[in-house]
């Protein structure tokens, strides 16, 4: 089993999938896999067929997208100009890395801070 970079394993029923796990069709017949945070939420199960064949391709895909944000609030910075704020480079690194400080497992493109 070969998870997405998207993808972990989910625990909350004790039966998390992990990368190169192969599942069997009787012993250990299916595991579970959620998308990480960042993306959609999603889960699935991943199942071997119980009569399934050595090498068989297990059932259940999942498709997690990345969660995208658009501002729609402006900020407003006192005693600065717009003309400053476009003209200083380390501004919009700053807003960048305290968004994604507060929003854990979401990436902030910093060319999109207008």
């Amino acid at each position: 089993l070969t998870k997405s970079p998207a993808t972990e394993g989910d625990a909350t029923n004790k039966n998390a999938c992990s990368n190169g796990l192969a599942l069997t069709t009787h012993t250990d017949p299916s595991c579970d896999v959620k998308c990480k945070a960042g993306y959609n939420l999603g889960a699935k199960t991943i199942k071997c067929a119980s009569d399934a064949v050595n090498g068989a391709k297990a059932t259940g895909e999942l498709t997690c997208t990345a969660i995208t944000i658009k501002a729609t609030t402006s900020l407003q910075f006192k005693g600065m100009s717009e003309a400053q704020f476009n003209a200083d480079p380390n501004i919009k690194a700053n807003i960048k890395t305290g968004v994604e400080a507060a929003l854990t497992g979401i990436t902030v493109d910093a060319s999109t801070i207008v």
